[in-house]
Formats: C-alpha cells, structure tokens, sequence
C-alpha cells in the first residue's frame, strides 16, 4: 500500500492528528500510517467525510466548466466538443471577417489555439474516464 492509498482512510478518521513535519499522522502514534489493507484503529468521521465529498463534487464541476469554456450551463460538458464549438466558431468570425470586412482579425487565432487546449483537456479526461471504467 502506498501514502496515498492510506492518506484516503486517515483523512475521515476520527484519529487523525496533523504535524508541521510530517502532515496527516496518527495520533496514536504520531506517525504515517502503517496498516496494509485496513487499519484496525479506523473510526470514520462522518463530517469531514462529508465536506470532502462535497468539495470533491465542487471541484469536478469547477474542471468541467473550465474544460468545457463555459458551455457547461448550455448543457455541453465535453471539452472536445466544446473546443470544436470554438474552432469552429473562430474559424467562421475569420472567413465571414475577411469576406463582409476586408480584415483579418486577431481574436479568431486566439479562440482557435483554446479551442485546441480545450479540446485536448477533454481528450486527457475522456482517456482517464475510460481507464478507470
């Protein structure tokens, strides 16, 4: 068992204690935890379980919406078709700029490479999605 396999028990325990030195320790024994597959001191502390869950569920909706370029209220999370709404959309404000005002516009080059940071963020999360499925 690795630190941070441990750390996912002693984060909800009732038992845990904090040092400057070391972080999440035992405070019975005022060390990292040791146990293989289950620690037989464990007593789940039902509230910081609950706020851990509760900013877990934060934090995924803040990276959603972050992937997604803000569309996410639209219903669209996928930051793969968000950035393809973007390039699409960038690719579109260039030629209608170029045809209807004989200019070349700068905000469509900048909307074009977030659409790719877009689009790769939601590749990398599709790819860990399907890892862990």
């Amino acid at each position: 068992m690795n630190r941070e396999y441990r750390l996912n028990y002693c984060k909800v325990c009732t038992k845990r204690s904090f040092t400057s030195e070391k972080g999440i320790v035992c405070s019975l024994t005022n060390e990292h935890a040791s146990f293989d597959k289950y620690c037989k001191e464990y007593k789940e502390d039902l509230i910081m379980k609950s706020e851990l869950e509760k900013q877990r569920i934060v934090n995924e909706k803040e990276e959603i919406e972050e992937e997604s370029l803000g569309l996410s209220y639209l219903g669209i999370k996928n930051g793969v078709l968000a950035g393809q709404i973007a390039i699409l959309g960038a690719i579109l404000w260039l030629i209608l700029g170029v045809i209807y005002l004989d200019r070349i516009f700068f905000y469509p080059f900048a909307l074009i490479v977030i659409g790719i940071v877009a689009w790769n963020k939601g590749a990398k999360r599709r790819k860990k999605e399907q890892k862990f499925n």
